[in-house]
């Protein structure tokens, strides 16, 4: 079995699974957490749809419930000169095949 990608992640990010824990529902932050580490992390790109809006790209979605993650795969982002477009934090730090956690929406509210 393949390693898993690293997995990092924005504040944004870091900040709405913790909101949704406190107030919304602590089992479904779980859930996407456990989504994450089984689903995305092992292959994120057969497990996941590439977004095709240029104001979107280089970004990756999932559907997780009534939810969307939005996540960037370092690789594609490097490959496809977007560094600078997401100027992810100790971005020359994060290996090549590493998942950035971008943010978390309401599907709903995600486009």
């Amino acid at each position: 079995m393949p390693e898993n990608h690293p997995v990092f992640k924005m504040d944004d990010f870091d900040r709405k699974m913790e909101w949704l824990r406190r107030k919304v529902d602590n089992s479904l932050a779980d859930r996407i957490e456990k989504t994450i580490s089984q689903k995305i992390a092992e292959d994120p790109e057969r497990a996941t749809k590439r977004l095709q809006a240029q104001t979107l790209k280089p970004q990756r979605t999932l559907r997780i419930g009534d939810w969307r993650l939005f996540f960037i795969y370092c690789k594609e982002c490097r490959n496809e000169n977007y560094t600078q477009k997401w100027n992810c934090p100790n971005c020359k730090d994060i290996p090549e095949e590493a998942l950035v956690l971008v943010d978390l929406e309401k599907r709903a509210d995600a486009y």
